[in-house]
């Protein structure tokens, strides 16, 4: 049975059933249902942290992730910088700086972490198909409007629903007035609800770099203030270092980087087992 002081006095309870949200339902003394339980059921949690798991990797691609977190790959700039700022204590994460750091890959490990620690289903999505669908509304084939209309709603709905939302490569879409919309209507669904949301950028966030466009500057200084608002909501990590796309000799990057193996990261969200 399950204690719980009432009124300074114990009263025992039975474990009577899962709600389907993963808090418990017990039976007071009197047979009825009198308590409910303040954190989740342990196996509701785990058994639906597996299906959110692998319902994002099948959205990415399973072959996509194993290629992201392989142990032979080099390692990003882009976590462990994310890695020593970021804690999860604010439930947006915006992560910018130069091409080539790994700003992707560091957001594909925190949407993965942050689904295991809150219970919450995760969805990706490219700025660069934002901007695509957006141009496909233009067609005048009705059946690709279409699909275009409705694949957008659907983006819309889930910015709108509980769970992480990861907007990667803000910035590279085609910009378009009907595209800077798409994306102010999906970055202020989240915020509304302060929601949590991954995005990762080139461009330059609250100050602007030489000769680099800025967030404020493509797309307005409402959608900056959304994303750099660290009062509450977000979490802002500027990468610095090479691009890692680019051919180094392999013994100098590690004197200057020295890291974790790969392999514990796999390890940690479930992958290359």
């Amino acid at each position: 049975g399950w204690k719980r002081k009432v009124n300074g006095e114990y009263k025992r309870f039975r474990p009577g059933f899962c709600d389907g949200y993963g808090y418990l339902h017990f039976y007071g003394e009197d047979g009825l249902i009198d308590a409910v339980s303040i954190n989740r059921c342990p196996h509701w949690c785990e058994k639906h942290n597996a299906d959110y798991v692998a319902r994002y990797r099948r959205g990415l691609g399973d072959a996509a992730l194993e290629v992201i977190l392989s142990p032979d790959r080099s390692p990003t700039f882009a976590l462990y910088a994310v890695d020593e700022k970021y804690t999860g204590q604010t439930p947006g994460l915006l992560i910018h700086g130069d091409v080539g750091l790994g700003k992707t890959v560091a957001g594909h490990v925190i949407a993965l972490r942050l689904i295991l620690q809150h219970n919450l289903p995760a969805h990706y999505v490219s700025a660069v198909q934002i901007g695509s669908m957006c141009a496909e509304l233009a067609t005048q084939d009705p059946e690709r409007k279409a699909l275009a209309d409705e694949w957008l709603h659907q983006l819309l709905t889930l910015a709108k629903s509980e769970g992480i939302l990861f907007l990667d490569d803000l910035g590279r879409e085609r910009i378009s007035d009907a595209v800077c919309q798409r994306i102010d209507e999906l970055i202020a669904a989240v915020y509304e609800r302060r929601g949590r949301l991954i995005v990762t950028t080139n461009l330059a966030g609250e100050s602007d770099k030489a000769g680099v466009p800025s967030i404020a500057q493509r797309y307005g200084a409402h959608i900056l203030s959304r994303l750099v608002d660290k009062s509450s909501w977000m979490t802002v990590v500027r990468c610095t270092g090479r691009d890692m796309r680019r051919p180094t000799k392999p013994q100098a990057f590690q004197t200057e980087t020295p890291v974790e193996p790969k392999s514990e990261i796999q390890a940690e969200l479930g992958f290359g087992a």
